[in-house]
């Protein structure tokens, strides 16, 4: 890979302890900084994104004749996807760093 694209970490591995006593014997994991910038990024869009359409629900349940079932369904999905999302970010920045 491009120097500066992945950081190095070495761990030792778990074997046995004849193995961890010898030098050398490491298992290299190798974590993604551009993944790790995406996440971070992601992570910083998502509450302004999710104030964005709350706002944008606001405006289309006042100003705009829209079914009160249609926009509470719509509310609701965006409240999971906002869990989902951010889920989803948690568990990629952590698989990200422990791999």
């Amino acid at each position: 890979g491009k120097p500066g694209c992945a950081i190095l970490h070495s761990v030792p591995t778990q074997k046995d302890d004849q193995a961890m006593s010898r030098p050398g014997n490491y298992a290299v994991t190798i974590s993604s900084l551009p993944l790790q910038i995406f996440v971070y990024c992601s992570g910083c869009y998502l509450p302004f994104f999710f104030v964005v359409e709350a706002l944008m629900f606001v405006y289309k349940g006042t100003v705009l004749p829209y079914s009160t079932s249609t926009l509470a369904a719509e509310i609701i999905l965006l409240v999971l996807y906002a869990g989902v999302e951010g889920c989803r970010l948690f568990i990629g920045a952590k698989g990200n760093l422990t791999q």
